[in-house]
């Protein structure tokens, strides 16, 4: 089990060895430092992947040397890109004496710290980690976040329950049925209204509910499975279970199921290829035939069965305003007692900045309530909350987060850092419209390739678009972003959306790591922020002055604007810009009205992405010259028209 910030430094070193040995020629008078800088990187990189072996001893002292190797892997791509800039803007000049004296008594620094490091590494981090955490505790912490389900959640369809049992019982549908959805949905309390709408004996001659989790293997679930039925007939499940192997385990299920039509919930399962070993098992209860017509219902937050052929899908969708209010007060006020309108009115904006999600919303009402044994129980103090409900839900780490986090973490690195960077996109849209800032699929991928997430390596030769629509589609069937519209050929994603509270953990996760860093006009950013990616929602003219944020450390830039009062043809603002931000390699605008792309921005050698977007089209008179300049630059994305769409000095050729 890796620890936080492990990938991304593994990856920021591995981008940055790579960097360095394709600009080493080009960096005359230092070229020896940086040959041993990237000695030192390759160095690290082998450690932390070793170190991704070991487990959770030491913890502590490990997070605070990974925090130190991300800053000096910070600064150490900082040099290399100044020099590089310094170079490119003096026309492949190399600096004068002073400013390579200076490089390279910066690289003989960062490796005076890389030696500090290792030589505090050896002497603190333990050498063994700690026994795996095993399936039965994981299996524990999995039920601390199921509980609220069966016992709390509201607003589930009577009708729609009924008709689900009528499938169930239909012997000619499909064996499998899965209900999917994001963590904290209600998945497990739906199930369950569904298993305990069924009788013992009514149709199925055994029910059984095996609640599981991530860790699970397929022998987990089966020796789960067999302690039920012997649980079901009177029989005493004993250790002897342990010894049998699995096919000992299947032959006992067998044993039990012969002749017998059953329902069996799987609860809580994971797409961790443990499906496929714990299918063929199950088929081979009754030789695939399922002339019983038995029914096997699983909840999953990803698609386990992908196969239409082979199951039946039912998608949970949030909770509705009214549900979501009826949930809440249930949750903060006894059966009998009503809330004054003031709470009533202030209730239901709560509830509703929910996004209809039961679990935020019985946490909630968890804090209300804690707020009003307190004493602390008025309209006022509920209107606080407003517009970060999400945001607070995440920062106080509670069980919204730990049930939520359960999706982020185990992602794979390249899955991860697609979805931290979802969190840069604007949450002032969500305002408007129910469903969310929408993200074009087609735009998405070409950042992620901007930003390097999606290239092809040694064992992935496709394009890096296909990569980009690969990860996409995971990240849709984990349930951790929502498709708004499909094309009409391919049936592939054309806009998605993030769920608010997913958006909020992004941020937090990219924010410890880094990752990204965020201004808003109505939040407190950190002192001096290092993120490498920067979001600005709000005034962005008066934060890109203002702020603290070290400009040197963006690599991509992201401007929300919503001021209606900021003159966007000040060429100073620009300037700020383009001498600020030099080293970005992606520019997002949103909502920044301009006529034509300035330009100011030509120092941003390093671009390769460039976005002019807003909620009306925009009118661009012409792509300048200077874009040519860019020699990185991949695609230029402009919602809008174009008069003149190619630079002269390309029309005149």
């Amino acid at each position: 089990m890796s620890f936080p910030g492990e990938r991304f430094v593994i990856y920021a070193v591995d981008k940055l060895i790579k960097e360095v040995a394709k600009r080493k020629k080009l960096v005359d008078g230092v070229e020896g430092e940086l040959g041993l800088l990237q000695a030192d990187l390759e160095i690290i990189n082998a450690f932390l992947q070793d170190e991704g072996e070991q487990r959770e001893h030491g913890r502590a002292t490990k997070l605070v040397i990974m925090k130190q190797m991300r800053d000096v892997i910070f600064d150490a791509e900082k040099v290399v890109d100044e020099y590089i800039y310094h170079a490119v803007m003096k026309k492949g000049k190399k600096p004068g004496p002073y400013k390579r004296l200076g490089i390279s008594k910066t690289i003989v620094a960062i490796k005076k710290r890389i030696e500090g490091i290792e030589q505090n590494r050896g002497r603190y981090v333990p050498e063994s980690g700690a026994q795996p955490q095993n399936a039965a505790e994981a299996d524990d912490v999995e039920k601390k976040g199921i509980h609220y389900q069966k016992n709390e959640a509201v607003g589930l369809d009577r009708i729609k329950i009924e008709m689900w049992v009528e499938e169930l019982k239909d012997t000619n549908l499909q064996r499998y049925s899965l209900i999917t959805g994001m963590g904290g949905l209600g998945k497990s309390k739906l199930a369950w209204n569904i298993y305990g709408s069924i009788a013992d004996g009514e149709h199925f001659n055994y029910r059984l509910w095996v609640c599981g989790s991530r860790n699970f293997k397929a022998r987990d679930w089966l020796l789960k499975i067999l302690e039920g039925l012997q649980s079901k007939t009177g029989e005493t499940a004993t250790d002897d279970n342990q010894g049998k192997n699995d096919e000992e385990l299947g032959e006992a299920i067998r044993k039990h199921l012969k002749d017998k039509r059953y329902l069996l919930v799987l609860d809580g399962m994971w797409d961790t290829g443990e499906w496929e070993i714990l299918e063929s098992m199950l088929r081979g209860l009754d030789d695939g035939s399922n002339i019983m017509g038995s029914k096997i219902l699983i909840t999953c937050r990803e698609e386990v069965i992908t196969s239409n052929a082979q199951r039946q899908y039912w998608s949970l969708e949030p909770l509705e305003k009214l549900p979501s209010w009826d949930l809440l007060r249930n949750k903060v006020f006894p059966a009998k007692e009503e809330p004054n309108d003031e709470l009533i009115k202030a209730g239901k904006k709560l509830a509703a900045d929910c996004k209809g999600l039961p679990l935020s919303i019985v946490v909630l009402g968890e804090l209300l309530l804690q707020a009003r044994e307190r004493g602390v129980h008025s309209a006022r103090t509920w209107e606080s909350y407003r517009r970060h409900v999400n945001f607070e839900l995440i920062r106080r780490q509670t069980r919204c987060f730990h049930v939520l986090a359960e999706s982020y973490q185990h992602l794979l690195p390249r899955l991860k850092f697609c979805f931290l960077y979802l969190g840069l996109f604007s949450s002032s849209a969500e305002e408007e419209e129910e469903e969310g800032f929408k993200i074009s699929a087609a735009h998405i991928k070409e950042l992620w390739s901007a930003e390097g997430f999606i290239q092809d390596d040694d064992n992935d030769s496709r394009d890096v678009l296909d990569i980009g629509q690969d990860c996409l589609t995971k990240l849709v069937n984990g349930s951790l972003v929502q498709v708004v519209s499909k094309r009409i050929v391919g049936d592939t994603v054309k806009t998605f959306c993030i769920h608010s509270i997913l958006r909020e953990l992004s941020r937090y996760e990219g924010e410890r790591e880094k990752f990204t860093e965020f201004l808003f006009d109505n939040r407190n950013a950190s002192s001096k922020g290092r993120g490498q990616r920067l979001s600005i929602q709000g005034d962005v003219f008066k934060h890109i002055f203002l702020s603290e944020y070290d400009s040197s450390s963006a690599r991509s830039l992201f401007l929300f604007n919503q001021s209606t009062v900021t003159n966007f043809d000040d060429s100073k603002f620009w300037r700020k810009i383009g001498q600020s931000f030099r080293y970005v390699r992606v520019l997002y605008l949103w909502k920044v009205p301009i006529q034509t792309i300035p330009k100011e921005i030509e120092n941003l050698i390093f671009l390769k992405s460039i976005t002019i977007w807003g909620d009306k089209k925009l009118k661009i008179k012409s792509v300048s010259d200077f874009i040519c300049k860019l020699v990185h630059v991949e695609s230029i994305n402009i919602d809008g028209h174009v008069s003149k769409y190619l630079p002269e000095i390309l029309e005149d050729e």
